[in-house]
This record gives C-alpha cells, sequence and structure tokens, in this order.
C-alpha cells in the first residue's frame, strides 16, 4: 500500500522531467507499477524499468501503432515486464 501511495503522490505533483531517469528521481518511487499515458514510442517506457522492482505499463491512443510498440518491446527483451496497450 505504501508503494501505491508513493506513486499516486507522485502523480499529483508536477514533474518537471524529459527523461526517465529524471521522472523517477523527482517522483521519489522506488519500485512498483508505472504507468506512462502518452507512451509515444515507447522509449521512455522502457526506461521507467529501471530495475526488477518496476512494472510498467505505457499506454496509447493510437491503437495502429501497439503492434509495432509491442514488437520493439519483445526485441528490446522487455516484454511482459513493460508492455504497452490502447
Amino acid at each position: 500500500m505504501k508503494r501505491l501511495a508513493l506513486l499516486f503522490s507522485a502523480l499529483c505533483s508536477p514533474l518537471l522531467a524529459g527523461e526517465a531517469e529524471d521522472i523517477l528521481s523527482q517522483s521519489g518511487v522506488k519500485g512498483g507499477i508505472v504507468v506512462h499515458v502518452g507512451c509515444g514510442d515507447a522509449s521512455v517506457t522502457q526506461k521507467l524499468r529501471a530495475n526488477d522492482a518496476y512494472q510498467v505499463q505505457g499506454l496509447t491512443r493510437d491503437a495502429e501503432q501497439v503492434p509495432a510498440l509491442r514488437e520493439s518491446l519483445h526485441k528490446a527483451g522487455v516484454s511482459g515486464a513493460v508492455a504497452v496497450a490502447e
């Protein structure tokens, strides 16, 4: 429950960051489930899984992009720990 509270707190505070490392550092979150809304090409989404303590879900509005994003995650060897959906 503590992780959920930390993540919720982090999401309620504005994060001024362009990189995954900055986002994780500013949020103070050390693991748990991370949801990346508007994941774009999923490159930042992949990096949000800083270690095995994180499970990351990227969300996109572009349903046609999902198969290519999933293939990219598979090729990077992170599918399962990092996933994308519409």
